[in-house]
């Protein structure tokens, strides 16, 4: 333990802002606590929350955000909505934006080579033509050991229905590659 002077010495050293005088009666000792009421743990978490809680009452209340949500401002506002529909820029937007998406559209409106009816249809030939490519292969590999062989006679009866399809459509000039995929009532 330190000396009494080598503790005043060093309190001379302290900013002037700092009484000197009342330095050597502090008592660095821990106070008694105040034993008149029982501790229990439910005064423990009073004595925290008063500590650390808002105001001056010994129980502590939850922020209340539910008032706060209610008093907050709006984000856009119906004043907002109203100056920015009026502004002639963003009629101009909306113009060239509608114009734009019906040309887009009429320019990708082609005719079912099977039915002659039209359609809308935004992707090549060569994208769709490989992403079929890529789910084949996927589709392939994910059922390995379930692909029957070609001399199985489930895939011939498929291979004989898929092959009257064909002629009925008029696909005869597409290689087609008849597959079935062995499965116990489950969906792929």
């Amino acid at each position: 333990m330190l000396p009494r002077t080598s503790f005043r010495n060093w309190s001379r050293s302290l900013p002037i802002r700092l009484p000197r005088s009342n330095l050597s009666q502090w008592s660095f000792k821990p106070q008694p606590k105040n034993t008149s009421r029982a501790l229990t743990s439910s005064s423990i978490s009073q004595s925290r929350y008063y500590r650390y809680g808002r105001g001056t009452s010994r129980e502590w209340t939850p922020p209340n955000y539910a008032e706060g949500a209610r008093n907050a401002k709006p984000l856009i506002t119906v004043e907002q909505i109203r100056r920015f529909g009026r502004n002639p820029q963003t009629k101009v937007f909306g113009a060239v934006a509608v114009a734009g998406g019906v040309v887009f559209y009429v320019s990708n409106i082609e005719e079912v080579p099977v039915s002659g009816r039209k359609r809308f249809n935004c992707y090549s030939e060569q994208s769709v033509e490989q992403e079929g490519e890529r789910m084949y292969a996927m589709i392939m590999q994910q059922n390995q050991g379930a692909v029957l062989s070609l001399l199985d006679s489930r895939h011939r009866q498929v291979q004989r229905v898929m092959n009257r399809l064909i002629k009925a459509e008029g696909l005869d000039d597409i290689d087609w590659e008849v597959n079935v995929i062995h499965s116990n009532g489950e969906d792929l």
